[in-house]
């Protein structure tokens, strides 16, 4: 069986735990789809969210938010603020994608013999023949637990992003999703 395991550096994650307070999300354009944002804090850190993807084996691809550091980011203008929020604790949510081999009674529809499913670590199979974990979002949350802000990667397969401001899809996301500790 093969595994792939996609989560950002250490010390990246470690810059975004150790900030509360304010910050500043910001984009290149709202009216096109995301695939990159900037979050400021009040400290001038900043901290770039995009999307990476890597194979597991041939034709078995697994997406992931990505997280850098970065310097100067303003420097060449651009940017749109998108929303600012003081908050108090930032959580991240795993995807858990495997392979595994059709089962007598499914359709093989793509005549290729496996079937690739998402879930939680504990749904994936013994007969799984593929398995990738990935940071799939990011929330953070105000100093009463009430989430303020998702960002996760658009599950369809793509290296855009989803942005959601709003408490119900957040908590949604939230119930759906396994929360892992990075460090």
């Amino acid at each position: 069986m093969k595994s792939l395991a996609i989560y950002p550096n250490k010390e990246t994650l470690q810059l975004l735990l150790m900030q509360s307070g304010m910050c500043t999300v910001y984009v290149r354009d709202i009216e096109k789809p995301i695939t990159a944002l900037y979050i400021r804090f009040g400290n001038l850190l900043t901290i770039k969210v995009s999307v990476t993807y890597a194979d597991v084996y041939f034709k078995f691809e697994c997406f992931s938010l990505e997280l850098e550091e970065t310097k100067n980011f303003m420097d060449d203008g651009g940017y749109v603020k998108l929303c600012e929020y003081s908050f108090g604790k930032v959580r991240f949510y795993a995807r858990y994608e495997w392979e595994r081999p059709i089962l007598p009674q499914e359709e093989d529809l793509y005549k290729i013999g496996t079937v690739r499913e998402t879930g939680t670590q504990e749904n994936i199979p013994l007969s799984a023949i593929g398995i990738c974990s990935s940071l799939d979002g990011i929330v953070f949350f105000d100093s009463t637990n009430m989430p303020l802000l998702l960002i996760a990667h658009d599950s369809e397969g793509t290296v855009e992003m989803i942005i959601s401001q709003s408490t119900e899809p957040i908590l949604a996301y939230v119930a759906k999703h396994e929360e892992v500790q990075l460090l």
